[in-house]
């Protein structure tokens, strides 16, 4: 069993890979909402070739991407060629993490893929639910002033980000590859960055909430990072900077913006339900401990 990446794919594995992954309707809607056809996923595909991640054997299992944080390693955007070889999927790739030294492997998946999944040694961790809305102008007063965000501003909203989050356990907030996670957002490793529809909030020129939005689609963008520092919360700062951040959208001709939530996020829920956000997908988020 090899590890390798869509780039060293040939046409007939590419058109394999292809097929399969089009199939996969959720997975679509996840990863490449943009791809209304085989032949438009067959190029993005060919565009981030060195992102995609193949797990080979006599022909491909299965389709990700692949990124290591300390001891784990991240899989996501998981689309196997079908429920029946994901365990065989996992061992061959829990023997290629091994080697790297990797301890713990999280992978994220649609949640029909949840139950071979724990079959396979995972177990859950959360779920994520995603929220979509359309875009639409809206007048609207800051109420601090905003401004766009650019690479120089990663140091405070690293800071900003471990203050928002300290009341939670989680790993990936605690975690010291933060600065990579926004870096990667900001440089458009996470799709497109969109700075000039992005905003922060400063309050004595400490930056206290913030909103970063990629690009996904033609006509899609989505809202990467969004956090507050405690002490500013309820004063609607994500309100406004949501809706600036749609206004300046809507001059690009977006039309849809999408947010993944986690389901127990009940504070940030109605926040997007108030401004007319709709769930439409579900994954779940799976670890296995490989050490």
């Amino acid at each position: 069993m090899m590890l390798t990446s869509v780039s060293k794919m040939s046409a007939d594995a590419l058109d394999y890979i292809a097929s399969f992954t089009f199939a996969n309707k959720l997975f679509m809607n996840h990863a490449f909402p943009q791809c209304d056809s085989k032949s438009a996923l067959i190029e993005a595909l060919k565009k981030g070739g060195d992102r995609w991640s193949v797990l080979l054997s006599v022909q491909p299992l299965a389709l990700f991407t692949l990124r290591t944080s300390n001891a784990t390693a991240i899989v996501e955007h998981f689309s196997p060629e079908s429920s029946d070889v994901i365990a065989t999927a996992i061992s061959g790739l829990r023997d290629h993490l091994i080697k790297r030294k990797v301890q713990e492997i999280e992978v994220n998946a649609s949640e029909n893929f949840a139950e071979p999944l724990s079959r396979s040694g995972f177990e859950k961790r959360n779920t994520l639910l995603r929220f979509g809305g359309s875009v639409v102008q809206t007048n609207i007063m800051p109420i601090l002033p905003l401004s766009n965000p650019t690479e120089h501003d990663i140091p405070a909203l690293v800071k900003l980000m471990q203050e928002s989050y300290a009341r939670k356990k989680e790993k990936s907030v605690a975690d010291p590859s933060i600065e990579r996670k926004l870096h990667d957002i900001m440089t458009g490793i996470k799709g497109t960055f969109l700075p000039e529809s992005s905003f922060i909030s400063k309050a004595a020129d400490k930056i206290v909430s913030a909103c970063l939005i990629t690009l996904t689609g033609n006509r899609t963008a989505n809202i990467e990072a969004m956090f507050t520092h405690p002490l500013y919360r309820a004063r609607g700062l994500a309100t406004i900077e949501i809706t600036m951040s749609m206004n300046r959208l809507q001059r690009k001709e977006i039309t849809v913006l999408n947010v993944w939530l986690e389901e127990t996020d009940e504070v940030a829920r109605r926040l997007f339900e108030k401004l007319g956000f709709k769930k439409d997908l579900r994954i779940v988020q799976m670890s296995m401990r490989v050490r």
